[in-house]
């Protein structure tokens, strides 16, 4: 049982869909806007696949509006985090970043910093993490429902 009901979760949704279709936005008007001057052009290679990602959101949204069973929640988020994955992998084959004009705000004797360093490490841990997550979904969809507590 829902602690929430339909109509909060439809609301949910919707609201979802919004932020996806402005992020399709965004992403795909970002460069032309030239908000992050370290963002190259080579960021136009990871567009298809983030684009895929944020449109299969958009779309799975839709269907939760009118069809919101659990299991189909629990694929939906293997495939997402499965999509965040290739994103990821993605970015970090192309590395749309060029960072040459900043300097790294610690200069640690130690270790050899940098921001190349730091945005490698960083998305390298976010698919290690999704990774993660993705087989967390894979055991709570296989694994079979605890039976309720009798009062």
């Amino acid at each position: 049982m829902s602690r929430f009901s339909a109509e909060a979760k439809r609301v949910g949704y919707a609201v979802a869909i919004g932020v996806n279709v402005l992020l399709l936005v965004v992403v795909n008007s970002i460069l032309g806007w030239g908000w992050f001057p370290w963002l190259t052009p080579e960021f136009g290679d990871v567009l298809p696949v983030l684009n895929l990602a944020l449109v299969f959101n958009i779309v799975m949204s839709l269907v939760f509006m009118a069809y919101d069973e659990p299991w189909l929640k629990a694929v939906t988020q293997i495939v997402t985090n499965v999509l965040a994955i290739v994103v990821l992998a993605r970015t970090w084959q192309v590395y749309p970043f060029d960072f040459s004009g900043y300097d790294f705000p610690v200069d640690i004797a130690a270790f050899d910093l940098d921001w190349d360093l730091v945005t490698h490490f960083i998305l390298g841990l976010a698919i290690f993490g999704t990774t993660i997550a993705v087989v967390m979904e894979i055991v709570k969809l296989v694994r079979p429902a605890p039976e309720p507590d009798a009062a």
